[in-house]
């Protein structure tokens, strides 16, 4: 079910302006609890239940990449080992990862096939893996 929330508001009668409005509040208030919890799905949920008279559609792909890039950035902040740094060199239409690893001037270059994200959360991995050997030794 779809509900063009706004024709409902400028053209439904009483009784259906109150079941939209308690139809909102509920799922606004799931949408604070979910993206609360980090579960950014429910944004594409609600937006694919409630509709507006100017626009149907949102570049969902593009909001999704963005999100994962920015959750591999954090999780850099918060797991890359001591020591480790994560270089990102971006420009016009790329990108590159680059693992610098501590007490060298040593770097490995990541590569992933499926995304940028992915690739920062490749060299996070690969600074965990490094600096696992590195305590056994």
């Amino acid at each position: 079910m779809r509900v063009n929330i706004e024709n409902c508001a400028n053209n439904g009668d009483p009784a259906s302006h109150a079941w939209a409005l308690g139809e909102l509040v509920r799922n606004l208030k799931e949408l604070r609890d979910r993206t609360q919890a980090g579960d950014m799905s429910v944004l594409r949920e609600f937006f694919d239940l409630f509709r507006f008279n100017d626009s149907d559609t949102l570049d969902w792909r593009n909001l999704e990449r963005r999100h994962a890039t920015g959750r591999a950035i954090e999780r850099a902040c918060e797991s890359l080992p001591q020591g480790y740094d994560i270089n990102i060199q971006l420009e016009r239409g790329a990108g590159s990862v680059e693992l610098f690893l501590p007490d060298t001037d040593a770097t490995i270059s990541i590569h992933d096939d499926e995304g940028f994200a992915e690739t920062i959360h490749a060299a996070i991995d690969t600074a965990i893996n490094e600096d696992r050997g590195n305590s056994n030794a």
